[in-house]
């Protein structure tokens, strides 16, 4: 009887550890959207696709309905967004973790060759009143130029655009626009770049972040947040290799060589880690506000609890 008990005390502590060691992870769920995030977050996908659901997808619509639904441990959105639903929805659950990625936006011309010249002249942007345009509008104003504006709901429409010479200057992103500069010869504006001019160089620009949902006992999350900072480690030293991952998660990819990517990942203007991040957000989140973008982010800057998940 006592060899029986014993066989049976070992068979549910072996249960127990398995659950809290390695199946307890199935229970957590991540999201994030097609595109950079994805890309620099690939190797975390990668490594834990046996052990956490990562649902990757396409556009905005179903990141509103995660925050909303509250379904989700760890959503990678842009920043403005959860701004957005941070001050418009009661009882909102999730906080920022920190801004993971910044623009990843580039002017494309067959005509012009500076952003002074726009002056006046055409230019396909995409994502009326999202982050390019925004940044858009922000140097516009602070260069005094007034460009001639039409819009195209996807990037994937305003490169078509370009590449098939109905328009000779786009606003456009990585990684699409290594792709299609690596045939033809376009002259090359960078947004970043003026970003960083217009702000003294202090300032950057905050496109996407990683929000944690409350109530997580931080022992749970940290090791996913220590496995998405690895793979952001990736993303700015080793973009070969990310590149080569991202490939393989994501088939949309496939049209890159492994070095286009690559190339393109280093132009995505990956953020590191640092702990002052609350500036450049309420820098950017002020220029929204100044342009009468304002209700992007709920009509005012968020308080501090939008801030007060803590590594």
């Amino acid at each position: 009887v006592l060899l029986s008990l014993f066989v049976l005390l070992s068979i549910l502590l072996v249960g127990c550890d398995i659950t809290n060691s390695g199946q307890k992870e199935l229970e957590y769920k991540v999201i994030m959207p097609s595109g950079t995030p994805s890309i620099t977050l690939s190797s975390f996908v990668d490594k834990k696709s046996d052990l956490v659901t990562v649902d990757i997808v396409q556009g905005s619509d179903p990141l509103v309905a995660a925050f909303s639904a509250a379904n989700y441990d760890i959503i990678v959105a842009p920043v403005n967004l959860g701004a957005k639903l941070y001050n418009s929805v009661e009882n909102f659950e999730y906080r920022l973790y920190r801004p993971i990625v910044g623009g990843n936006y580039y002017i494309l011309s067959t005509e012009i060759s500076s952003f002074e010249e726009l002056d006046g002249k055409e230019i396909t942007l995409f994502g009326q009143n999202s982050t390019p345009d925004v940044m858009f509008k922000t140097l516009c104003s602070y260069y005094g130029i007034s460009p001639v504006v039409t819009y195209q709901a996807a990037v994937s429409d305003a490169n078509s655009q370009l590449v098939s010479g109905a328009v000779s200057t786009i606003l456009t992103a990585e990684p699409s626009k290594t792709l299609i500069s690596k045939n033809k010869n376009f002259n090359v504006i960078d947004l970043q770049q003026l970003w960083k001019e217009m702000a003294g160089d202090e300032y950057n620009v905050t496109q996407a972040g990683i929000f944690v949902k409350t109530g997580m006992a931080k022992e749970d999350v940290e090791a996913i947040l220590k496995d998405m900072e690895a793979s952001l480690s990736i993303a700015l030293n080793d973009t070969l290799t990310l590149a080569g991952i991202a490939k393989k998660i994501d088939t949309s990819f496939g049209k890159f060589s492994d070095q286009d990517l690559a190339s393109a990942i280093q132009k995505c203007n990956v953020l590191p880690n640092t702990s002052n991040y609350r500036s450049d957000v309420e820098f950017y989140f002020n220029k929204l506000i100044e342009l009468g973008l304002g209700k992007s982010i709920g009509g005012k800057l968020p308080d501090d609890e939008f801030y007060a998940y803590k590594k």
